[in-house]
């Protein structure tokens, strides 16, 4: 059985509230998803998750490196670039987590941390890419889902 685009979207958005509510006390603002036909790359920081087993693809975690400071900060860690880089990378392990225990076992998640180029997503050009923009004071990151064999 496949995931739908609704169970997977639903899943790591209800994981990624959950994560802020618990790590800063506040409440992080979902705005309307889209669909596109690329990914945005000109996202900042980004942790990109490998999915596989019930959907083969990928959940990108984006932010601009001012957000990721400011929740650095807040936790009284040091701010660097590498800091950043370390700190979304735990952030998607632990939404990625959050989501697995709602999805089932039949989805394997795993954190790709990457410099530089994404990941090659898929050889289909036509591969809808969803993305959710989110707002955590003032700062927008975004929530972004490239899934092969998701039914939509």
């Amino acid at each position: 059985m496949l995931l739908t685009a609704e169970q997977a979207l639903h899943s790591f958005v209800e994981s990624t509230k959950h994560y802020f509510k618990k790590e800063t006390w506040a409440n992080i603002r979902i705005e309307d998803a889209a669909v596109q036909l690329q990914y945005p790359f000109d996202s900042g920081i980004c942790s990109w998750v490998k999915l596989t087993g019930l959907a083969n693809g990928w959940v990108i975690l984006s932010a601009p490196q001012e957000m990721v400071e400011v929740l650095l900060r807040e936790k009284n860690r040091a701010v660097s670039e590498i800091d950043c880089r370390e700190f979304m990378k735990e952030m998607a392990e632990a939404i990625s987590e959050n989501a697995k225990k709602d999805l089932g076992t039949d989805l394997n998640v795993e954190v790709v941390q990457q410099d530089g180029d994404h990941p090659n997503f898929s050889d289909d050009d036509e591969l809808p890419v969803f993305v959710v923009p989110m707002v955590w004071r003032n700062h927008q990151a975004n929530l972004v889902m490239l899934i092969e064999n998701l039914s939509v």
